[in-house]
């Protein structure tokens, strides 16, 4: 949590310098990036979740730690010859995508190709740093991971912010920058991966058992890589395509904040996939379900007060954090459903690592096949109708609709009996909690100037947060461990 916040407060500092030194039309093309980022997941191709599970498995098993090097030497290269493609293919439709998909109004043409070139250059670069970094989660090692991180999240945004007023102000500063940052980045996190990796210190090799045995897996997570990126990134690529850049600049801001939500919800999610997959091994049904459930409350908790907070809360937020009001009015439409949105993806991240922890990859994979037919005609028609403001409204549309069938057969499966449970205490309780408070709060104090534009919320926020945790019974549980912890013993 640590890390990921800083991560946020790096991130989200920076943001307002942005946009002074490139103003909001060539912020798009940074919005852009983040945009072609999460198209491009589908090239992972499931391995940085393979490795993950693999080194959960293999890290206690006895001679694991030769057998998971051996692992990390195989996928390592396959990795390699997949995004060398990828950045080849990028590099190659880079003019295209500069002068005939984007719409770059006043933005020189010379320093947007530029930008799209080095995109297809640093892109590749962090997936690969990811790439060790889910090794070295599935290891346990998330301190290390987040000490990594945290540096990169600070060279990147902070380093940029202070190149784009220092040097020069345009996209070329920022992507250099950019490029550099991910190239360390990949550096550090494959120094710590091999120094921590169980075993013999030598190298592993390639092994034709480890692609053998994880195929059918890797191919189910491409598959479902391929879909989720264009569910994920869907909204955002139809805004690009067919509304000018200065607006997707606003959404993109719009998506940034209201994916701070999920910012929270994925370090629950990650440090509990190591638990989730040694329990399924195992086939120990009822330490599985305990832990299971405790993680959805903790993510419920976590997200739900943020999520309606920024929803309802949308445009105050968003002046506070800019300072333009113009900014605020174009960012505060799309930013309630797409806040919104991210609550209903982040209810369902626990789940989904649950079958990802117990190789059970088909719903996902179903599901999201159905989700992708229905997402675009709805996208082309909304955003023709209504612009950003409905390309939020059907990616929240479909978020919400996924969580019923999934939970459903998923709890079939694999936990039988664990719904109602899931929906009363997972679900209902630190969300109603949650939009009780903050319902009330806005109902309150509709209108907000100056210091209250921040302090309100704030308090309110705090308020939800606080409700949400005393209505779920794993907060309650974690308080009153951390209180015990704590707790200085009597003196003698």
């Amino acid at each position: 949590m640590a890390g990921r916040l800083w991560s946020l407060v790096s991130l989200y500092l920076v943001v307002p310098l942005y946009l002074r030194a490139l103003g909001v039309e060539a912020y798009g093309a940074v919005g852009f990036y983040t945009v072609l980022q999460g198209v491009l997941t589908f090239a992972d191709a499931g391995l940085t979740a393979a490795l993950s599970r693999e080194a959960a498995r293999l890290k206690a098993a006895p001679g694991g730690g030769a057998e998971l090097r051996n692992v990390v030497r195989t996928v390592e290269l396959v990795y390699v010859g997949v995004w060398s493609l990828v950045a080849l293919c990028l590099w190659l439709v880079s003019p295209f995508i500069a002068t005939r998909w984007l719409n770059p109004g006043a933005v020189p043409p010379p320093d947007l190709l530029f930008a799209v070139r080095a995109m297809a250059v640093a892109i590749p670069l962090q997936f690969f740093a990811g790439f060790y970094l889910g090794g070295l989660m599935g290891l346990e090692r998330q301190v290390s991971a987040n000490v990594l991180q945290v540096a990169w999240s600070t060279l990147r945004s902070g380093g940029a912010a202070i190149g784009l007023f220092v040097l020069s102000p345009t996209l070329t500063t920022y992507f250099a920058i950019q490029l550099v940052a991910n190239a360390l980045y990949l550096f550090g996190s494959r120094v710590m991966l091999l120094r921590v990796l169980p075993g013999p210190p030598a190298s592993g090799v390639w092994s034709r058992a480890v692609v053998q045995r994880l195929t059918r897996y890797i191919g189910g997570m491409t598959a479902l890589s391929m879909l989720s990126a264009v569910l994920v990134q869907a909204d955002k690529l139809a805004v690009s395509k067919l509304l000018p850049l200065a607006a997707l600049g606003a959404y993109s801001i719009a998506s940034t904040l209201a994916q701070l939500p999920m910012s929270f919800a994925w370090p629950v999610a990650t440090a509990v996939f190591p638990t989730l997959t040694v329990l399924a091994e195992q086939g120990d049904r009822i330490t599985l379900a305990e832990t299971y459930h405790r993680a959805c409350q903790l993510v419920a908790v976590a997200t739900a007060p943020m999520a309606i907070g920024i929803a309802l809360f949308g445009r105050e937020l968003v002046l506070v954090w800019t300072g333009r009001p113009d900014t605020a009015a174009s960012v505060a439409g799309p930013l309630l459903p797409l806040a919104l949105g991210s609550l209903f993806l982040a209810l369902l991240l626990v789940p989904f690592q649950l079958a990802l922890a117990s190789a059970w990859i088909r719903l996902n994979l179903l599901l999201s096949s159905v989700s992708v037919v229905l997402i675009v005609p709805l996208l082309i028609l909304l955003i023709r109708s209504y612009g950003p403001v409905g390309a939020g409204f059907a990616w929240m549309t479909l978020n919400a609709a996924m969580i019923p069938p999934f939970v459903f057969f998923l709890h079939r499966r694999l936990l039988p009996g664990a719904t109602t449970r899931w929906v009363l205490e997972d679900l209902l309780r630190p969300v109603v909690a949650a939009a009780v408070i903050t319902v009330a709060g806005r109902l309150l104090f509709p209108s907000l100037l100056g210091a209250g534009a921040v302090l309100i919320p704030l308090a309110v926020g705090m308020l939800a947060l606080v409700a949400s945790a005393v209505a779920t019974p794993a907060s309650r549980q974690l308080l009153r461990s951390l209180q015990q912890r704590t707790r200085v013993p009597a003196s003698p």
